[in-house]
């Protein structure tokens, strides 16, 4: 474990790249940043620093009185006295304090199979018992980076989503124009230990997400008591999405478990029956 007192380089550096050599995971110090896979685009990413809003983010809800917050410093904006950063060979590490729950988050890539994933740990260091709900949120791309920057709204037309009620997954793929593109393939799930049985929402639609004229920061689909819509299929804007409701009981903790994974087939995505 490093020290505190003294950082190495990697402890230090403002983006950290994760890798197997297929797929490519970059990550600010505030949480932002995007996926490669194969050289196609995964998630969308603009190079702007000021409202850097940009990546694969989780949010936090207190289903009894509405408190929003983020796991990292991005989407939210708000850097809490107690985050810290870690950047280490073959993970990223982010860790700090909303109120009484403490949180902690780390994110790999494996180096065999193409999956990114995501542990986070939350604990209730408070006298309440907790009610809260864990958003994922990333924005699609599934083809060339210079195609969704030159032509965004065109490029959004060919990505399509659909609901793995078994699996527990969401599913999306971009439809080829020709036999010459790449095939790409994305699954995501949300998994959280000892709740087997927990409820888990879907949203694929940007806008049912966002709301007219807001951002994440203030997304109509974070609001108290709005649900997602569980919306899949060729949206025009699509987007990964998925929520999880759990208890926290005092002094306990819980460990969410987002994992995303990539292949040219939607065979090779889905977990062996």
């Amino acid at each position: 474990m490093p020290s505190r007192s003294r950082h190495s380089d990697a402890d230090t550096a403002s983006l950290q790249l994760l890798s197997n050599g297929r797929l490519n995971t970059v990550l600010s110090r505030s949480g932002s940043g995007f996926s490669r896979w194969r050289g196609l685009a995964v998630t969308r990413w603009r190079e702007d620093p000021v409202p850097d809003p940009w990546g694969s983010f989780l949010l936090l809800r207190d289903e009894d009185d509405g408190d929003l917050w983020s796991v990292t410093p991005q989407p939210m904006g708000v850097a809490r006295p107690d985050d810290a950063v870690e950047f280490q060979p073959g993970r990223a590490r982010f860790s700090g304090r909303h109120h009484n729950i403490h949180h902690a988050l780390e994110v790999a890539v494996a180096p065999t199979v193409d999956l990114e994933l995501r542990r986070l740990t939350l604990s209730n260091h408070g006298h309440r018992h907790r009610t809260l709900s864990l958003t994922t949120y990333a924005e699609l791309v599934l083809g060339p980076h210079g195609d969704d920057d030159a032509h965004p709204a065109f490029s959004k037309m060919f990505v399509q989503t659909e609901w793995d009620a078994r699996c527990g997954l969401l599913l999306a793929t971009r439809r080829r124009r020709s036999d010459n593109q790449a095939q790409v393939w994305i699954a995501q799930a949300l998994q959280v230990c000892g709740t087997p049985d927990g409820r888990v929402d879907h949203e694929t639609d940007r806008a049912r997400i966002l709301g007219r004229g807001r951002t994440l920061r203030n997304a109509a689909a974070m609001q108290p008591e709005a649900v997602l819509s569980n919306t899949t299929g060729c949206v025009l804007d699509p987007v990964f999405s998925l929520r999880h409701h759990f208890s926290l009981a005092p002094d306990r903790s819980i460990d969410p478990r987002p994992w995303t994974q990539l292949a040219d087939s939607r065979h090779a995505v889905l977990p062996p029956r």
